[in-house]
């Protein structure tokens, strides 16, 4: 079974943006804690789609 690359790269990314939601929360900036985990929420949904079995 071969690995598909864009897996590896939402999967970076949407890591990314739970590390920064936490930075952001740890700081009590509402605004850009939001704007992270919403950015958070979306890869983590794109991630399922690109791992769904089909």
């Amino acid at each position: 079974m071969q690995s598909n690359p864009h897996i590896w790269i939402t999967v970076l990314v949407t890591a990314g943006w739970i590390i920064l939601a936490l930075r952001f929360a740890s700081k009590h900036d509402l605004a850009f804690t939001a704007l992270s985990t919403v950015a958070a929420l979306a890869y983590g949904y794109r991630l399922y789609i690109l791992t769904r079995s089909k």
